[in-house]
C-alpha cells in the first residue's frame, strides 16, 4: 500500500497508478518517487524554471544531489549532469539509482581535504537533506537532536577542469560561498547560470556574501516572490526569511545569470 506521504501528495488518478507501482519498488526507490512527485506537483517554484536555465548542449552541475530529483531533471535538460554528494549513505543509493552517471562522493568547497558532515536525527529518522559540513550551521532548527557524523572529502569544482558548464545548482546548507570560491576559474571560463539556496539561519551573512560574489563577476540575480521575479537588490532577509522555512513566501532560492544574458533570460522567468 502507498505511504501516507504518497497519499497526501498525489491526486486520486496519480495515486491509483502509484499504488501499483509502489508494490514493485523497494523502500529506497519508493522514497525517491514520492519525493519526485512532491516536487513536480507542489515543490520548489524554481524547479519549473530549469528548462530556461539549462542548455541542452552544455553540462549541468548539481552540488548537493541528496535524493536526486533535481539531478534527474538536469540530466534530461542538459548534455550531461555531474553531481556531488558527500553523504556516503545517499551516495550509495544514488549509485544504484543513477547507474552510469558521474556523481562524485565529495562536498564542493574552496579546498580539497576532509571535514565532518553532520546529519540531524529526529525520532530515529535521519534527515539527510539537512546534513551540512558548514561549521557555522549549528542545525539549531532541530533543537539539539542527535546527529550522525561522517568524515567526508571536500573538493573544488575547478580541480575537475570542466570546460562546458552551462548551469550550476548549489544546495549545501550554508557552505555555498565556499563552493563558489572553489569554482572561480570555471565560472570565469564558462559563465554558467546558477540556482543557489542560501539562508541566514544556516550562516549569518550568507545571502549578502553570495550576492557580492556574483556582483563582482558581472552577474544579475533575482528571486521569486509571490510568483514574480524580483532583483536581489530588493531582498531583505528580516522580511523574506522571517517566516517558517516551508511557508509559501519564504525565500531561500536565488537565480543568477551573466549580465550579458539579461535580455534573454529575464523575460523567460516571468511566471
Amino acid at each position: 500500500m502507498p505511504s501516507r506521504l504518497f497519499r497526501a501528495l498525489c491526486p486520486a488518478p496519480v495515486l491509483r497508478i502509484g499504488s501499483r507501482a509502489l508494490q514493485r519498488l523497494g523502500a529506497d526507490n519508493a522514497a525517491f518517487l514520492t519525493d519526485h512527485i512532491s516536487n513536480a506537483l507542489h515543490g520548489e517554484r524554481e524547479y519549473h524554471l530549469l528548462k530556461f536555465l539549462c542548455n541542452s548542449r552544455k553540462i549541468s552541475i548539481d552540488a548537493g544531489v541528496a535524493q536526486g530529483h533535481y539531478f534527474r531533471r538536469l540530466q534530461k535538460l542538459s548534455l550531461a549532469c555531474i553531481g556531488f554528494e558527500p553523504n556516503p549513505i545517499q551516495y550509495a543509493q544514488l549509485q544504484k539509482r543513477f547507474s552510469g552517471a558521474q556523481i562524485e562522493n565529495c562536498a564542493l568547497s574552496d579546498r580539497s581535504g576532509e571535514v565532518e558532515l553532520r546529519v540531524p536525527i529526529v525520532r530515529g529518522v535521519s534527515y539527510d537533506g539537512y546534513g551540512t559540513i558548514e561549521t557555522s550551521n549549528t542545525l539549531s532548527d532541530f533543537g539539539g537532536c542527535p546527529q550522525r557524523r561522517f568524515t567526508v572529502k571536500t573538493c573544488t569544482l575547478d580541480e575537475f577542469e570542466i570546460t562546458n558548464v552551462g548551469f550550476v545548482k548549489i544546495d549545501v546548507e550554508g557552505h555555498e560561498i565556499d563552493a563558489l570560491n572553489g569554482a572561480v576559474r570555471t565560472i570565469a571560463a564558462c559563465r554558467p547560470n546558477f540556482l543557489i539556496e542560501s539562508e541566514e539561519r544556516h550562516r549569518s551573512g550568507a545571502t549578502a556574501a553570495v550576492f557580492k560574489f556574483f556582483q563582482d563577476r558581472s552577474y544579475r540575480g533575482c528571486f521569486l516572490h509571490a510568483g514574480r521575479p524580483q532583483d536581489v537588490s530588493e531582498f531583505h532577509a528580516p522580511t523574506h526569511q522571517n517566516l517558517p522555512p516551508h511557508a509559501g513566501r519564504y525565500t531561500n532560492n536565488f537565480i543568477f545569470f551573466p549580465a550579458e544574458k539579461f535580455p534573454e533570460i529575464s523575460g523567460m522567468i516571468e511566471t
